[in-house]
């Protein structure tokens, strides 16, 4: 099947499904990028439930106790802060957050371009365009507003308002 799938395509929706290809292959490298990360992230989190729960039976044998939620959060904290700089540091975290990043970054352009053109496909407008017009609505203002200021700073500005109010009110009638 996966051969079938491999093969390439013919007719009006091979560029579409040449992109599917694409995004399905971005997003299956994504998912295991993330997997890989989250288990780097759950071997630490393991480490420490470890440690901590044997810090409390060496307290609870000692007969130390904890007298507040404070003492249990420090506790905490100072189990966790050298297990999560030593991760942090490590080549292997480094490594599965940098797969992560990548893998990610390249999925969701796979996944702009899929949207892209089945918005194109259905004649929406498309995210590029909407920019577009956003971008060229600003460029507008911006020069609209220099207008005016130029206008304003002409000394026979209110005749020529005076002149332009009155066409308006013949073009109204």
């Amino acid at each position: 099947f996966g051969r079938f799938l491999e093969n390439p395509s013919f007719g009006y929706t091979r560029e579409m499904d040449d992109r599917l290809h694409k995004g399905f292959k971005a997003w299956q490298r994504y998912r295991r990028a993330d997997l890989e990360y989250e288990l780097v992230m759950g071997e630490a989190w393991i480490k420490l439930f470890e440690q901590f729960q044997q810090e409390l039976m060496t307290m609870a044998q000692k007969g130390e106790k904890i007298e507040s939620l404070e003492a249990l959060v420090n506790l905490w904290m100072n189990m966790a802060d050298p297990i999560f700089l030593d991760l942090f540091r490590s080549d292997k975290y480094i490594a599965a957050q940098n797969e992560l990043l990548d893998a990610t970054m390249i999925y969701r352009i796979q996944q702009r371009e899929i949207v892209e053109q089945v918005l194109k496909f259905y004649d929406i407008p498309t995210r590029a365009e909407v920019d577009e017009a956003h971008r060229s609505n600003y460029t507008q203002k911006k020069e609209i507003k220099a207008l005016k200021k130029a206008l304003a700073d002409q000394p026979d500005f209110s005749q020529m308002q005076q002149t332009i109010q009155g066409l308006q009110k013949e073009v109204k009638a």
